[in-house]
């Protein structure tokens, strides 16, 4: 901010007021040029997760799955993906509970993970996007079109936010974990959070 121009001074208390609000400018501007915007401290993640599983895939004129039931998620999208299915682990049952929605199936869960699978034995994946804050608000936002999973730590008990909702945590800290999950998937999928840096972090 800039002033350009006063009027010519006729007497002592216009001097004093020019005085007067060129300090409260000089303040304003020393304000300004020391204030972290917020804003610059909120970032916005968009984390891929590629379900790392073994599918044997084949043509749809030898492998027809029939029409899915709807029991495990009441779908807003179709997303067939009938050519393909599971290479599943050795305690697979014969006479398993089978059940395929788009790109869910109840195989999943017995499924064989690759090497390279990030996530844990459970099936959650971390989130990453807080840990070079000391403290941290994070908004997950589901637009997944299914039911995510959310864990904190290493607590055993999880919680769901359905499709089209977001949830808040305040206050997270660095060594926290945060972790995500959606069930029976076959492909992957990406959930996009935001995480703003506390300012006195």
């Amino acid at each position: 901010m800039d002033i350009s121009e006063f009027k010519k001074i006729d007497n002592y208390e216009q001097a004093e007021q020019k005085e007067k609000l060129l300090n409260q400018v000089n303040s304003i501007k020393k304000g300004i040029n020391n204030l972290q915007a917020r804003s610059e401290r909120t970032k916005i993640f968009n984390q891929k997760i590629e379900e790392d599983l073994l599918i044997l895939e084949t043509t749809d004129e030898l492998f027809h799955v029939p029409q899915a039931p709807t029991a495990i998620f009441s779908s807003v999208n179709s997303m067939p993906e009938v050519n393909q299915f599971f290479i599943l682990s050795e305690e697979a049952k014969d006479g398993r509970t089978q059940q395929r929605s788009f790109n869910f199936d109840l195989d999943q869960s017995l499924a064989l993970r690759q090497d390279c699978y990030s996530g844990d034995a459970a099936g959650f994946f971390d989130a990453y996007g807080h840990l070079e804050n000391n403290s941290s608000d994070v908004t997950i936002v589901n637009d997944t079109l299914y039911n995510l999973r959310l864990r904190m730590d290493e607590n055993e008990s999880d919680f769901s936010i359905e499709d089209g909702f977001s949830i808040g945590f305040n206050d997270i800290e660095k060594d926290n974990i945060l972790s995500f999950k959606r069930d029976y998937t076959i492909s992957g999928y990406t959930v996009n959070y935001i995480v703003e840096g506390k300012m006195n972090s």
